[in-house]
């Protein structure tokens, strides 16, 4: 389990040019939870999550990971 930056996510969104419905679709997983993410300062994900996420995103999952934490 890793935890997810709500900043750098929605960093990731904005350059990927997604909103919630979009990536929710893109990546598989329900709009409930990417607005959980975007909620959160910081989410507890399962690595599969975080890499259909950076998938959809198109960027490095490590992008997407808060450090330090």
């Amino acid at each position: 389990m890793e935890k997810i930056s709500r900043q750098k996510l929605k960093s990731a969104m904005i350059n990927a040019g997604m909103g919630v419905t979009a990536l929710s679709r893109a990546a598989g997983i329900t709009q409930c939870l990417v607005s959980k993410f975007l909620r959160d300062d910081f989410s507890t994900v399962q690595l599969p999550t975080i890499t259909k996420l950076s998938r959809a995103l198109n960027v490095p999952a490590d992008d997407l990971i808060l450090e330090g934490v």
